[in-house]
């Protein structure tokens, strides 16, 4: 059948594009196995591929299916994490942060947001943190200690800390009531631990979906449109979406 695509970013710790040496690795979390014949770069079938000056990376016609994908590079914490790739699509794995293998252990802390109106969340809500990128399920990170990081409850400003976390990449786990469950990567990395709020959803409806997009304060380009129906779909002569000028759709089913 159709095989699918993967694809992402490697940055340093701040934001800049990693420029090093990286292999890549791709390994099915249950069985052990790897891709089959076809995929690209073909040592992907084997064991690692290596990229140098690529931070943008891309893999071609993987197997469908959840996969365990390893980043390292020599100095570097080795980033892993799951990724679940859908046929005759490309999925962005991103990003990838590269920390220094001697940075010590950091504060994790940021604030969560209201995903509708930015305000901070003033419930206390339920902090927790899996080691990796993607990764919804299984233990919580250990701290500097080797032990168990427990749980952190936001304060009425919408902040949270979790302290002593070993330098790498993590899954943010965000539950509480009133708001759907929220999965976010979180870096620590020293001074660039610090403010990473997190956007987290009103509980939705049994039959809605919401899509939320955010930025920086200098965006290039912060235009959306959500196209629906087919390819042939027109409402008045033009595509059948809602965009920043046509805000809602289908007798108010479909908002921007």
């Amino acid at each position: 059948g159709p095989r699918g695509n993967l694809s992402g970013r490697i940055v340093i710790a701040g934001g800049a594009a990693f420029t090093g040496t990286y292999t890549l690795e791709l390994v099915n979390p249950n069985t052990g196995t790897r891709p089959t014949a076809g995929i690209q770069p073909t040592g992907l079938q084997s064991g690692t591929s290596a990229f140098t000056n690529v931070p943008n990376y891309s893999v071609f016609s993987i197997n469908p299916g959840t996969w365990k994908v390893k980043f390292a590079s020599a100095g570097y914490v080795s980033v892993e994490g799951i990724v679940t790739i859908q046929p005759s699509a490309t999925t962005n794995f991103d990003i990838v942060t590269m920390i220094p293998g001697n940075q010590g252990p950091a504060s994790i802390s940021g604030r969560l947001l209201n995903a509708l109106n930015n305000q901070a969340i003033t419930s206390g809500l339920t902090v927790r943190i899996r080691p990796g990128i993607g990764v919804n399920s299984g233990p919580y990170a250990l701290d500097a200690n080797n032990q168990t990081i427990g749980v952190v409850t936001s304060a009425a400003d919408g902040s949270y800390v979790i302290p002593n976390v070993p330098a790498g990449n993590y899954t943010i786990e965000i539950t509480g009531a009133g708001f759907a469950t929220t999965y976010e990567t979180v870096i620590s990395a020293g001074a660039s631990s610090s403010n990473q709020n997190i956007l987290v959803s009103p509980t939705l409806g049994a039959d809605e979906v919401r899509i939320v997009l955010s930025w920086n304060a200098t965006p290039k380009d912060v235009d959306s449109h959500l196209e629906y129906g087919n390819a042939a779909c027109l409402d008045g002569g033009n595509k059948c979406q809602v965009v920043w000028n046509q805000k809602s759709k289908l007798g108010g089913d479909l908002t921007l």
